[in-house]
């Protein structure tokens, strides 16, 4: 009975996958504190201006954002509500459905994200990109793009 509840416990795949979400976790935390140090405002908050600064019109349906920032449906009502506190998004009516409403970035969600970049960008090469090699990060990017293939 105990070897059937190993099975597939300790294969590469698993040790791999488990390696994957702690390095993911630590890079987030990592993240996170020093956007919330320097920039006051938490990687959530980052990776909603950076997808609405990206999104036509900059702005999205908010239960679309909540996709993007890997947040439910109520955490991102509470995150936009946040946002919107702090005058870096607004909520508009959705002009093609008169029931919706959209996350859109304002000016000072441009510039808050556009001080926040740099905050990210040093921590991106500080806690991964020195860790790894060019060859490396490209040969990362390609077995990670065979997981979950990219649209581009």
């Amino acid at each position: 009975m105990g070897a059937k509840n190993n099975v597939g416990i300790d294969t590469p795949q698993m040790e791999a996958f488990r390696d994957l979400m702690r390095a993911q976790a630590e890079l987030v935390r990592r993240l996170d504190l020093d956007l919330q140090t320097e920039a006051g405002f938490s990687i959530s908050e980052y990776v909603a201006l950076l997808t609405l600064r990206y999104a036509p019109d900059g702005s999205l349906p908010v239960g679309d954002l909540s996709c993007e920032v890997h947040l439910s449906k109520s955490g991102v009502t509470r995150l936009v509500d946040r946002m919107v506190k702090a005058g870096t998004v607004e909520r508009v009516a959705d002009r093609s459905d008169g029931r919706s409403v959209r996350a859109c970035i304002t000016e000072k969600g441009r510039s808050e994200l556009r001080k926040a970049w740099h905050i990210h960008r040093r921590g991106i090469d500080e806690y991964f990109g020195a860790s790894l090699s060019e060859a490396e990060a490209k040969a990362l990017s390609k077995l990670l793009r065979k997981v979950a293939p990219t649209e581009d």
